[in-house]
């Protein structure tokens, strides 16, 4: 069991993404232990499809919802289920590279509970059944560079020695972790949040002390398309009960994070011309020191949204 690897996947009415998924994790170079796949209550039309999924490998373990539950619920009911001394959540649609493990798992010692890699986002052609067909044997780091776009936004050396508020800070997929399975302790993902469920959980760990050790490579690869929680109608909405959850949580005690999650809310309702803004706004005029540093920062949030959504009109209007 020594290095062994256990890989969680939730999938819901996305067969061929979970196929992609799928084989970016058997093509790792460093086999892994098992593949916990939990189908979070697709729909009947696809189940036949999920279910050719398991013949890919033996190690394989599909479990099926009845109904949804959401990806935290399916995530806690297959981590419960894991062995591996390791573990690695990934969801349906993104991918990861064949050197992930092999490559961050020579960084774990006896201070080290997760290693985290850099990421990258890439844009796949249209989801057509050929051109899905098509792109399993050309995964993100075999296709022409202008299809993929590296994501460095945080500093690494901050990560590992302030790893709470930079990953309060900053995105981070899921995938890009791989964790020691014991460390996790008694942390699960809240089952009540459907956006901001993944950061909550890794910003609980950091909270419950879980160290960090960074790895400099681009080992985690993020699709972007219009299925993505952030194109959805309610994504605000639910981001906001993300954001509220941490105030109200036990967590907030630096005074900068406090003013960053009340600056996050009053962007959001001042975009949606809430009145409620002003509660936020008010918050934020105590703390006049954070300013300089967070407009820059909203400033390039700002321009990396825009890129992202004109690369993503061009892919659907392609």
């Amino acid at each position: 069991m020594t290095g062994s690897v256990s890989v969680i996947i939730t999938s819901k009415d996305r067969p061929m993404y979970l196929a992609q998924a799928v084989e970016s994790v058997l093509n790792q170079t460093h086999p892994v232990y098992e593949i916990i796949i939990v189908d979070d209550g697709s729909k009947n039309e696809f189940l036949e499809r999920i279910d050719d999924i398991k013949k890919f490998s033996p190690i394989i373990n599909l479990f099926y919802l009845q109904e949804s539950r959401g990806p935290s619920y399916a995530r806690n009911f297959a981590l419960d289920k894991a062995s591996g001394v390791f573990v690695i959540f990934l969801d349906d649609d993104d991918l990861i590279h064949p050197e992930m493990i092999a490559s961050s798992l020579p960084l774990f010692n006896e201070k080290v509970d997760i290693v985290i890699s850099w990421y990258a986002c890439f844009f796949p052609p249209n989801d057509s059944p050929e051109q899905m067909n098509a792109s399993l044997r050309a995964m993100p780091w075999e296709t022409p560079p202008g299809f993929v776009r590296p994501v460095y936004q945080t500093c690494f050396e901050d990560l590992e020695m302030r790893p709470f508020h930079e990953l309060l800070c900053y995105t981070h997929p899921i995938h890009s972790m791989l964790i020691r399975r014991r460390s996790l302790g008694n942390v699960r993902f809240p089952e009540d949040l459907r956006v901001g469920e993944d950061r909550y959980f890794f910003l609980d760990l950091a909270y419950q002390g879980c160290r960090f050790k960074c790895n400099r490579t681009i080992n985690a690869f993020y699709r972007r398309h219009i299925g993505n929680q952030t194109c959805r109608d309610n994504y605000y909405q639910n981001l906001i009960k993300f954001h509220e959850r941490l105030l109200s949580s036990k967590m907030l005690h630096d005074p900068e994070d406090i003013f960053f999650i009340n600056s996050q809310i009053f962007l959001i309702l001042l975009k949606q011309k809430s009145l409620k803004s002003a509660k936020y706004l008010i918050y934020m005029t105590r703390s006049p020191r954070y300013y300089p540093k967070y407009i820059a920062l909203y400033l390039n949030l700002i321009i990396q949204k825009q890129l992202m959504a004109r690369r993503i009109r061009m892919h659907v209007e392609a």
